[in-house]
């Protein structure tokens, strides 16, 4: 009957030691996801035009840092002339959901003339931080 108790306890312990790894990289893979949403976001602004040297129609885009826009509201393909607040960073993208060709590192005053990094009218989505 002894023999059979300490059998028991060996497979449990053997079961333990194969189920305990799961379990951390389990807790690992929660704090992780818990680390990402707790990003630091913060509200800039993307002043964004329809013309070079900032002109024709434009608007100043309220801007969660950290966060990909896709641009709508007739702004899609049509950006010439765009620049963030001091202090922020901003990367263009061709395509939505900030994917495709880009331009980066952009920061205040901005790109007056969109057509120099052959991206005028071809913004679809933007990020910055």
């Amino acid at each position: 009957m002894r023999t059979a108790m300490i059998s028991v306890a060996f497979a449990a312990l053997a079961q333990l030691s194969v189920a305990l790894p799961a379990l951390g990289q389990q807790f690992a893979e929660a704090s992780e996801v818990a680390a990402r949403s707790n990003v630091a976001r913060a509200i800039t602004h993307l002043y964004v035009c329809d013309s070079l040297n900032f002109q024709g129609r434009c608007e100043n885009l309220e801007t969660e840092t950290n966060r990909c826009y896709n641009l709508f509201n007739n702004w899609n393909d049509v950006i010439s002339s765009l620049g963030p607040d001091h202090g922020t960073t901003c990367t263009i993208y061709e395509n939505f959901d900030c994917q495709g060709r880009t331009v980066g590192g952009i920061v205040n005053p901005g790109l007056f003339n969109l057509n120099e990094w052959n991206f005028n009218d071809i913004t679809s989505s933007y990020r910055c931080s």
